[in-house]
Formats: structure tokens, sequence, C-alpha cells
């Protein structure tokens, strides 16, 4: 039951699907509402909404960030409610190992902090190895942070993975300067 491999360092991963906090409220909903007279209805998808795609040159992969609908009910009044659950996939064009895609998880944290100007964390790795998938159980700390929204960024999702996309390709030798801005 899921997924096995040699080591941290094999390369045999062909993707991986990251989860953040806080990028849910930056990104578009995936969900409709529809509003009559007296009532109003929730169009829910199943399918993901796509927020942008673009392909790395500097990691060889295509990167996709896609938004689904997450829900649940509760409560004896079956009260329901619906979340959007975006998720930031990293395809690249030949397999990876498990460090490989865990240093483009951090790099595309530190990506969204300085965006968003707040605490952004990954809080899943989701892996994918031809029909099997697993999870990447780590400890992560998790900061609670107020947001500001108004202080948000707003632009096309075409400019950001634009942005995304020059970040993720800034060389090796560059990276230490990153950090200063993080610190």
């Amino acid at each position: 039951m899921g997924l096995h491999i040699e080591s941290s360092e094999a390369t045999c991963v062909d993707s991986a699907a990251f989860y953040y906090t806080k990028i849910d409220n930056w990104l578009p909903n995936p969900w409709g509402l529809q509003i009559a007279d007296e009532t109003s209805t929730y169009t829910v998808p199943w399918r993901a909404k796509e927020a942008f795609r673009f392909n790395s040159n500097a990691l060889s992969a295509e990167l996709i960030c896609q938004v689904f609908s997450g829900g649940s009910t509760k409560g004896l009044k079956k009260e329901a409610r619906i979340k959007s659950v975006p998720r930031i996939k990293v395809v690249p064009k030949s397999p990876q190992s498990v460090d490989w895609f865990n240093s483009i998880a951090f790099r595309i944290e530190n990506f969204f902090t300085l965006f968003l100007g707040t605490s952004v964390a990954l809080k899943r790795v989701q892996l994918f190895q031809g029909d099997d998938e697993g999870w990447l159980v780590q400890k992560t700390r998790l900061r609670e942070e107020k947001v500001n929204f108004q202080a948000w960024v707003k632009c096309q999702q075409d400019r950001v993975a634009s942005a995304l996309e020059k970040w993720l390709a800034v060389p090796e030798d560059k990276r230490p300067l990153k950090r200063r801005f993080l610190a």
C-alpha cells in the first residue's frame, strides 16, 4: 500500500503535487454561484479548475496549478462547507528523486511567501510513480499568522506563472541572495 522507493536520492518519482497554506485565498474558486429569487445554488465541478500551467526550461519540467473543490457536511442540520484545495503539480521530463522534488517544493513556498507577503507553508506532498501514488510524511512547522488580503498582489495568473518560472530559473550560485530576503 502506498509508494515504496529505495531512498530519497533514487531518481524514480515521475511527478509530485504540492499543497500549501493560504494560497487558496488568492487563487480563483473552482465553483460557481447561481442566485435566483429566493434561493442560491452552488455548482461544484468534479474536475479541477486550472489556474496556470507553464514549462520550466531550468527544471526541465511542467508546472501545473489546479484548484479542486473540497467539501464536507457536519452537524445535525447537515451544514455543507465548500473550500478551495489548490495544488501545484511538477511533472519533469524524466523521473527525479524525492530530494529534488522536496527542494522545489520549498523554493515554491519561498516564492509565494514573498509574493503574498505572508508566511506560506508546505502542508502535504503527494508523489506519483506510474500508477502508484504516495504521500511524503515529514514534520513541518506551520505558523499561524493573520493575513492582510488588501496588501496582496492582484494580477493575472499567467503573470504569476511567468514570475514563478523566473524564480525557479535562478541559478544555484545566486540563491543565497533569495535567502537574505526571507531571513
